[in-house]
Order: C-alpha cells, then structure tokens, then sequence
C-alpha cells in the first residue's frame, strides 16, 4: 500500500497550517459574518426575497381563534 499524496487526498484545506492571528481572523469573519444592507419595499415588489425582519399583520385575521382540525389550535 502506498501513502497518499497531497494531490490525490482531497483534504487539502487540512494540511494547510495558519498562525494564531490569521486562524482568529478566520474565524471570527465566520463567526461574525458582514452585515448585508436592506430596503423597505412594497409586499409585492419583494416577492421572492428574503424578509430582513419580521411582518406583523395590524389585526388578528379571523378575529378569533380556529382551528380546522381537532387537536391542533
């Protein structure tokens, strides 16, 4: 059996070795990844986008509660 080499491993990123400060970037730029910029746009022009926050309805839609299967509410 023969050892394998670093080009026929596919575990590259293994063997590479970092100092303390560049591991640290790395994983902090992971860790705390960049902020990515929104816009407020109408309901329908946002159709297949990702929301950046929560949409809450100003009223409850039906005004009570209903469930339309017993046992779950």
């Amino acid at each position: 059996m023969t050892r394998s080499t670093r080009q026929d491993t596919g575990q590259e990123q293994f063997l590479t070795v970092l100092s303390r400060d560049e591991a640290l970037a790395r994983f902090e730029a992971a860790l705390f990844p960049r902020t990515i910029p929104t816009e407020e746009l109408t309901l329908a022009d946002a159709l297949g986008l990702a929301l950046a926050d929560d949409v809450m309805a100003p009223i409850d839609v039906p005004p009570f509660d209903r469930s339309n299967v017993d046992g779950f509410a």
